[in-house]
């Protein structure tokens, strides 16, 4: 049975605010804006229509900004950022100065991309631009080292399971391979234990580097400018991995959690909007081979909608089968039993874990 909030912060779980398609300027949770629920979900970019979208992206951090009170915790720190400094440039506009950083686009030492984060220069809109590793922000060598910050944001950067280049994810695998490389043993990718403690390590250091009442926020990469975060039919995935990020955030200590998604009836209606648009635009018996079947659609729907039956084991990490997977996905199902939050929103679009 869940438990209630009173008894959730009592047993250590932090308290979760919902908001939903009905928040006031919510454009992550447009329940007008169809979605594809094709098979081949392997995209250069998601269907939300924020990708190559300069004015959605600005648009974006306007509403976090209001939504979460941004203007009053202090800079942001831009993680990830690739080719999207449109929020960044919307933080300083508001007020709010802005530092970006990514491992590739920011000038990256040839011989070690992974070095302390190091200034790489001011854009003409103000935001300052910084490359290297986000782990070591608290090094003797890091440029960041003395800074604070009021938020760490992963605009469509943390994970994802379409074409994405994500910190939590592909950047893992490239920094095993290029560590292997060093050392002169064979490139690897990281095992689930080993991805684990990479990430609990990069959130550990954006944590020591927040001003009190600090944040740590993720968006989905379903939002992304590029990349095509997750489809439909990995929304289950997304699921998962948000539980997780949910899980590593109360470990570190956050007292408050919100998460933006849509709720179940309005998923629904999502779905039943997008089933009649495809079928308007397709071919006579086109529909069964490029597109999801009504009870494929149903079983996700009830995955998202029952989330301690999300297929923990296959979406963790890969589909990776180990000990360390087996306990992890345990764990996460548990949790997910005793956090509705998590069943009431059917599809999380972000969360933001603030810290004392």
């Amino acid at each position: 049975m869940p438990i209630n909030p009173h008894e959730r912060e009592e047993a250590g779980f932090p308290p979760i605010l919902i908001v939903d398609e009905n928040d006031p300027g919510n454009i992550l949770g447009d329940i007008t804006r169809p979605i594809s629920l094709s098979r081949l979900g392997f995209s250069h970019y998601s269907g939300e229509g924020f990708a190559e979208n300069p004015q959605l992206q600005q648009d974006l951090a306007w509403y976090l900004i209001r939504r979460l009170g941004l203007q009053r915790k202090g800079p942001l720190l831009d993680v990830g950022y690739g080719a999207n400094l449109h929020p960044a440039i919307a933080f300083v506009a508001a007020g709010i100065p802005a530092v970006a950083i990514d491992l590739l686009t920011a000038q990256p030492r040839q011989d070690d991309p992974f070095h302390p984060p190091q200034a790489a220069g001011v854009t003409e809109t103000g935001v300052e631009i910084y490359s290297g590793d986000v782990v070591k922000l608290h090094g003797p060598d890091s440029q960041l080292k003395d800074k604070r910050f009021g938020i760490a944001l992963f605009n469509g950067s943390y994970s994802a399971t379409g074409n994405n280049f994500t910190v939590a994810g592909e950047v893992v695998d490239f920094k095993f391979q290029h560590d292997a490389q060093l050392l002169g043993n064979e490139a690897r990718n990281p095992n689930a234990a080993e991805r684990d403690q990479h990430n609990t390590a990069m959130l550990t250091a954006l944590r020591e580097g927040l001003v009190p009442g600090g944040v740590i926020g993720v968006v989905s990469s379903r939002y992304a400018f590029h990349g095509g975060g997750y489809g439909f039919s990995d929304l289950p995935t997304e699921k998962v991995h948000m539980l997780d990020l949910y899980d590593k955030l109360a470990r570190l200590g956050t007292t408050k959690v919100t998460l933006i998604g849509v709720t179940q009836e309005g998923l629904s209606r999502i779905v039943e909007r997008s089933i009649q648009l495809t079928r308007e635009k397709l071919a006579p018996g086109q529909e069964s081979y490029y597109y999801l079947e009504n009870d494929e659609i149903s079983l996700i729907l009830a995955q998202l909608n029952q989330a301690d039956t999300l297929p923990f084991e296959n979406e963790l990490y890969y589909g990776e089968n180990s000990p360390f997977v087996t306990a992890r996905a345990r764990e996460l199902r548990e949790l997910a039993a005793k956090t509705p939050e998590f069943s009431q929103l059917a599809r999380i679009d972000a969360l933001f874990a603030e810290f004392p």
